[in-house]
């Protein structure tokens, strides 16, 4: 209920009192008077217990309805600003004070009946129940849209809540800006007030309590600075677009600091500039280590151009020094390419003057009539051959230091086969060489060896033209260690045979080549004949 709907009751109420007193003026000064009237304890069976019942009873009424308003309007007065109708408390509080009234009148009327007094009471108490009747039907439909204790707890709960998530995202906001040392600003431009954020103050080195104007904020602006931005905040407000600049401030106490400066402007419904916001990041640091990176790069290439110089001038002098070495090479490789032309042709000569030899004995055993000496020739012709064969394959290899044991051994084997199959025709060869390169001094003493035990079984193995086979075989175990094998299934000897105290010339040299290899030899002679030679190091 507003005051004017207040006034128009209240003055309603004044209106019927004072209609009272004009109808007690009316009835002239008799409205104390009690003539004509007999007071109600004259008549009736009224004890002095039952009036002091009546009127014990109406003064504690009268009294509660006079305390009643009182504490009402004293409330009313102090809680005005959170009452929804605090002028309708004093409406209340008049009608209260009018029903005491009656009762009041009624103790009076018990020993004074002054009666017209009482119905001048009656009709300003009834004056005064009109006017509360009207003005709570007035606040009624106003009254039926308070909201309850409990909806209003919960919306002051949720606007607790909400100030409390406000006021911790400008907490946040607050230490967002001051990591990221960037501040925001407002500027209204007709008023020239400027709001600054705390971070911004703290860029500015001022006190948070200083007021900042346009005026102020372009007097921190470094002097080589300052007409560019005002070029700048004039230009954006007259075309209406947002700007972004680096400029430099200088604080205080004399401290410049470099600002990355960011705004745009807010118009009105006519599109007329009234204000101005944006940001100012403090990005001094960041500017510091470019500078510091730049400087670093200009020094790092003049540092990169004084090392190319040098690179060129010691690639200049590779290239002088590889060119040389290439000319040293290719002389080596020519001395190397005339030194294996002439080895070679050592080996070719070697191995010829040893046919020569050979074809000498040949001739020398024809004229021989012992056929001891003669076959004593034979075997000499053979080792010769054997040692011949190995200058051969160094005349036709490419590799002058080493042997294919695989290729050398199989042609030094089946030439043996081949020179005394005709005294044993039914005999075999089974031959498994792997694939091991020997040094020249090696192959020879090999060769020699494998000659020697070879034409033992071919000639004394397999009497009368006996039937049999001879394995050879060569196998590298390890690294440094290689099993000669050489067996037959011939006669073998007729008693046990001592490599080291023997009469045989060929056993004799196999057993004296065999420790010159490091090597060791046995023999098996329990089915034909088995010599099985561990050699090391011949590769």
């Amino acid at each position: 209920m507003n005051k004017i709907t207040f006034a128009r009751i209240f003055g309603g109420v004044i209106i019927l009192f004072v209609l009272a007193i004009l109808i007690s003026l009316f009835m002239g000064f008799r409205l104390f008077s009690s003539a004509g009237f007999i007071p109600p304890s004259l008549y009736g069976e009224w004890s002095n217990g039952l009036i002091a019942l009546h009127n014990f009873s109406d003064f504690f009424i009268w009294a509660s309805y006079l305390v009643i308003p009182i504490v009402l309007i004293k409330f009313a007065n102090k809680r005005a600003h959170e009452l929804p109708f605090p002028h309708l408390f004093w409406l209340f509080g008049l009608f209260i004070v009018a029903c005491g009234t009656t009762h009041l009148i009624d103790i009076i009327l018990f020993y004074e009946p002054v009666y017209r007094l009482s119905g001048v009471v009656k009709l300003f108490t009834a004056a005064a129940s009109i006017g509360t009747v009207f003005a709570l039907v007035k606040v009624i439909p106003s009254a039926l849209f308070l909201k309850s204790p409990e909806t209003m707890l919960i919306e002051i709960n949720e606007r607790k809540i909400v100030e409390r998530q406000l006021r911790e995202r400008e907490k946040q906001l607050s230490d967002a800006q001051k990591i990221a040392m960037i501040g925001s600003w407002r500027w209204e431009i007709e008023s020239d007030i400027v709001a600054w954020s705390d971070e911004l103050y703290r860029i500015f080195g001022k006190p948070q309590n200083q007021p900042v104007n346009y005026e102020s904020y372009i007097h921190s602006v470094h002097p080589d600075d300052r007409e560019n931005t005002m070029e700048m905040i004039a230009r954006a407000i007259q075309i209406k677009k947002p700007f972004d600049f680096f400029e430099k401030i200088i604080r205080p106490d004399g401290v410049v600091r470099i600002l990355h400066s960011r705004g745009e402007v807010i118009t009105d419904s006519e599109g007329k500039p009234i204000r101005m916001i944006g940001t100012c990041q403090d990005v001094t640091t960041a500017k510091e280590q470019e500078e510091e990176l730049r400087r670093t790069k200009d020094e790092l290439e003049i540092r990169v151009k004084e090392r190319t110089q040098e690179l060129l001038k010691i690639n200049e002098e590779l290239q002088k020094e590889i060119m040389e070495r290439k000319k040293a090479i290719e002389n080596t490789e020519a001395a190397l390419r005339e030194k294996e032309i002439l080895i070679k042709e050592v080996h070719h000569r070697v191995k010829n003057n040893l046919q020569i030899i050979s074809s000498l004995i040949s001739l020398q055993s024809n004229q021989i009539k012992d056929k001891e000496m003669g076959h004593f020739f034979e075997q000499t012709k053979n080792r010769i051959k054997s040692i011949a064969l190995v200058h051969e394959k160094l005349y036709k290899s490419r590799d002058l230091s080493s042997i294919n044991c695989e290729e050398y051994l199989n042609e030094l084997i089946n030439n043996v086969y081949e020179t005394i199959k005709t005294e044993s025709s039914n005999v075999f060869l089974r031959i498994e060489i792997e694939k091991i390169f020997i040094s020249i001094d090696f192959a020879i003493s090999l060769a020699l060896i494998i000659n020697e035990l070879a034409s033992n079984s071919l000639k004394y193995a397999f009497p009368n033209n006996r039937k049999g086979q001879i394995y050879v075989s060569l196998k590298q175990e390890d690294e440094a260690k290689f099993i000669l094998v050489l067996r037959d299934d011939g006669v073998g000897f007729t008693k046990e045979v001592n490599l080291n105290n023997t009469n045989t010339l060929g056993l004799r040299l196999v057993n004296v080549l065999v420790e010159q290899l490091g090597g060791t030899i046995s023999v098996n002679n329990s089915k034909g004949t088995e010599y099985i030679i561990t050699l090391s190091n011949l590769v």
